[in-house]
């Protein structure tokens, strides 16, 4: 993730964004969590647009630029803004880590706090088959192997028109019976 100038740029940049944050403005319960989460997503969203990174990577793949150039082409765009979302991203984690360490009563239940082995904790919880992860330089041919042309997706089908083909017996089986009085 972090190769070459760039990614010495990016470590050397969040660091110093975040050399004096402290987590403070906790939330409380899952709820508040998720709340603090979208808001985080949306304010990525408004400090950099995604359509304006899908252009910017389509108009450098229509005008057939070598990988390197394309990298090079969205850290000179992206690269600032870049750091700012990961520094907020960061800020948002640590605030949601401590706020569920504080909730949980984390100083008094958890009391193993030593290293633990990270190939044995990660096996917890990667899949590697559920959402591969590839570089922008990388995921054409993923996506084309997704169903159809670079940049299409896989069609979404509707919940609300799958709800209303179901038929009634298999609804009324996930609703519980109700006893006589």
């Amino acid at each position: 993730m972090f190769r070459g100038d760039a990614g010495e740029q990016v470590k050397t940049q969040l660091k110093a964004k975040l050399a004096n944050f402290r987590a403070t403005n906790l939330v409380v319960g899952g709820r508040a969590a998720a709340k603090a989460t979208v808001d985080g997503m949306q304010a990525t969203f408004d400090k950099i647009k995604p359509r304006e990174i899908v252009d910017a990577y389509d108009n450098a793949l229509n005008a057939d630029m070598a990988k390197g150039d394309i990298l090079s082409m969205l850290w000179k765009t992206f690269g600032p803004r870049t750091i700012d979302v990961m520094a907020d991203g960061c800020k948002l984690l640590a605030r949601l880590w401590q706020s569920a360490w504080i909730e949980g009563s984390g100083d008094r239940n958890i009391t193993d706090l030593t290293a633990c082995n990270h190939p044995k904790l990660s096996g917890l919880y990667v899949k590697k088959s559920t959402l591969p992860s590839y570089l922008l330089t990388e995921i054409k041919d993923h996506l084309k192997s997704a169903g159809g042309s670079p940049g299409a997706l896989p069609k979404k089908t509707s919940t609300k028109k799958a709800a209303k083909k179901q038929p009634a017996k298999r609804a009324a089986k996930r609703t519980p019976a109700r006893k006589a009085a």
